[in-house]
Protein backbone atom coordinates (compact mmCIF):
# COMPACT_ATOMS: atom_id res chain seq x y z
CA UNK A 1 0.00 0.00 0.00
CA UNK A 2 1.58 3.61 -1.04
CA UNK A 3 1.26 6.56 1.19
CA UNK A 4 1.41 10.06 0.18
CA UNK A 5 1.09 13.54 2.36
CA UNK A 6 1.55 16.87 1.89
CA UNK A 7 0.86 20.12 0.16
CA UNK A 8 -2.41 20.21 -2.55
CA UNK A 9 -0.69 22.29 -5.21
CA UNK A 10 -3.04 21.00 -7.75
CA UNK A 11 -6.61 19.86 -8.57
CA UNK A 12 -8.42 19.32 -11.55
CA UNK A 13 -11.00 16.18 -12.13
CA UNK A 14 -10.16 13.04 -10.30
CA UNK A 15 -5.74 14.17 -10.19
CA UNK A 16 -4.59 15.89 -7.15
CA UNK A 17 -1.08 17.43 -7.22
CA UNK A 18 0.39 17.00 -3.88
CA UNK A 19 3.99 18.20 -2.89
CA UNK A 20 5.93 16.07 -0.54
CA UNK A 21 8.91 16.82 1.64
CA UNK A 22 10.93 13.32 0.41
CA UNK A 23 9.68 13.05 -3.36
CA UNK A 24 8.68 16.40 -4.63
CA UNK A 25 5.12 16.59 -6.73
CA UNK A 26 3.18 13.38 -6.79
CA UNK A 27 -0.38 13.01 -8.70
CA UNK A 28 -2.90 11.24 -7.27
CA UNK A 29 -6.00 9.85 -8.60
CA UNK A 30 -9.18 10.22 -6.56
CA UNK A 31 -11.92 7.72 -7.99
CA UNK A 32 -15.50 8.22 -6.90
CA UNK A 33 -15.75 5.12 -4.83
CA UNK A 34 -12.48 6.40 -3.00
CA UNK A 35 -13.42 7.72 0.61
CA UNK A 36 -12.46 11.54 1.35
CA UNK A 37 -12.67 12.61 4.90
CA UNK A 38 -11.49 15.64 6.65
CA UNK A 39 -9.77 16.44 9.71
CA UNK A 40 -11.61 18.85 12.47
CA UNK A 41 -10.34 19.71 15.96
CA UNK A 42 -12.30 18.19 18.97
CA UNK A 43 -11.29 16.75 22.34
CA UNK A 44 -11.47 14.24 24.86
CA UNK A 45 -15.32 14.63 25.72
CA UNK A 46 -15.92 13.89 21.89
CA UNK A 47 -15.35 10.21 22.09
CA UNK A 48 -18.54 7.89 22.60
CA UNK A 49 -18.86 4.59 23.86
CA UNK A 50 -18.53 2.37 20.93
CA UNK A 51 -16.00 4.29 18.64
CA UNK A 52 -13.01 3.43 17.42
CA UNK A 53 -10.05 5.12 17.85
CA UNK A 54 -6.29 5.16 17.13
CA UNK A 55 -3.91 7.11 19.38
CA UNK A 56 -0.37 8.30 18.53
CA UNK A 57 1.99 9.11 21.33
CA UNK A 58 4.59 8.26 23.42
CA UNK A 59 4.19 5.31 27.16
CA UNK A 60 5.36 6.83 30.66
CA UNK A 61 6.35 4.69 32.94
CA UNK A 62 3.02 2.76 34.07
CA UNK A 63 2.90 1.46 30.02
CA UNK A 64 -0.21 4.16 29.23
CA UNK A 65 -0.11 6.30 26.16
CA UNK A 66 0.01 9.75 26.43
CA UNK A 67 -1.98 10.84 23.75
CA UNK A 68 -0.35 13.73 21.32
CA UNK A 69 -3.42 12.77 18.47
CA UNK A 70 -6.77 10.42 17.81
CA UNK A 71 -8.33 9.52 14.93
CA UNK A 72 -12.12 8.85 15.99
CA UNK A 73 -14.06 6.54 13.47
CA UNK A 74 -17.50 4.40 13.60
CA UNK A 75 -17.37 0.78 14.52
CA UNK A 76 -17.24 -0.89 10.87
CA UNK A 77 -20.50 -3.02 10.19
CA UNK A 78 -20.08 -6.14 12.30
CA UNK A 79 -19.69 -3.21 15.39
CA UNK A 80 -16.09 -4.46 16.13
CA UNK A 81 -13.09 -2.03 15.58
CA UNK A 82 -10.74 -2.76 12.69
CA UNK A 83 -6.74 -3.43 13.65
CA UNK A 84 -5.12 -0.55 12.70
CA UNK A 85 -7.06 2.56 11.65
CA UNK A 86 -10.52 2.09 13.14
CA UNK A 87 -13.81 0.77 12.09
CA UNK A 88 -14.37 2.55 8.66
CA UNK A 89 -10.83 0.71 7.31
CA UNK A 90 -9.27 3.72 6.17
CA UNK A 91 -8.03 6.98 7.50
CA UNK A 92 -10.43 9.80 8.43
CA UNK A 93 -13.47 9.90 10.70
CA UNK A 94 -13.57 12.78 12.73
CA UNK A 95 -9.80 12.41 13.89
CA UNK A 96 -6.91 14.20 14.19
CA UNK A 97 -8.18 15.64 17.97
CA UNK A 98 -5.46 16.45 20.03
CA UNK A 99 -6.32 15.72 23.68
CA UNK A 100 -6.99 18.58 25.88
CA UNK A 101 -4.10 18.77 29.06
CA UNK A 102 -5.53 17.53 32.41
CA UNK A 103 -4.07 18.64 35.69
CA UNK A 104 -2.02 16.23 37.40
Amino acid sequence: MAFVSGEVTGAAGIAITVLTTTSGSQIITVPTTAAVTTTVVASATDLRTGECLRATGARDSTGNVQATSIIITPAGPSGTCVAGFGGGGGFGGRGGATPAATGS
